[in-house]
């Protein structure tokens, strides 16, 4: 038999070599499979606390403001039974009832007063970033309104004169011709 072209000898290859080869490689792979693994339950263990924790943030932002507002309600509930109370007394007693409630007065709005600078608080970075935009907004609107009148400015006075003023002019020019 004759060998074609097509049927080269097979080159040499160390069997051991290539099975120890392999099963080094079929052990890296169970290997990082197996680390691959316990990343992804690490990853879903950090979500689910994350999602805890915002939902946890939300009810306490949330027990917060229905705590405020709970107080400031208590607040004004306790100063208008005062005035009412304070109403009905006669006499002597008019005089440390409206004193009662001043001092109910001055607490309500104390109350108000904190519950309000809470909130301010809270807001001034979304208020402080918005003065921000409309000062850079304010620049731009001034300094297109001087490009315009530079503009405006640089425009010979022949440009800006209206039809009638135009026509008075050559009116007078022909007349002087004359």
């Amino acid at each position: 038999r004759e060998k074609c072209a097509t049927h080269l000898p097979r080159p040499f290859h160390d069997v051991e070599t290539l099975k120890k080869k392999r099963s080094e490689l079929e052990s890296r792979r169970d290997s990082l499979t197996q680390e691959r693994v316990a990343l992804d339950e690490e990853i879903s263990k950090t979500e689910t606390v994350a999602a805890q924790l915002r939902s946890k943030a939300k009810e306490l932002v949330q027990t917060n403001s229905l705590d405020a507002a709970h107080m400031i309600q208590h607040a004004q509930q306790v100063v208008a039974r005062s005035r009412v109370d304070g109403a009905t007394r006669e006499g002597s007693g008019q005089r440390a009832a409206s004193q009662e409630n001043e001092q109910l007065d001055r607490a309500d709005r104390l109350i108000t007063l904190r519950f309000l600078a809470k909130k301010f608080e809270a807001e001034m970075p979304a208020l402080e970033m918005e003065a921000s935009d409309w000062a850079t907004r304010t620049r731009h609107a001034e300094e297109h309104c001087r490009r315009a009148t530079l503009k405006l400015q640089a425009i010979p006075d022949r440009f800006q004169q209206s039809v009638e003023e135009v026509r008075s002019e050559l009116v007078e020019t022909l007349k002087e011709r004359r």
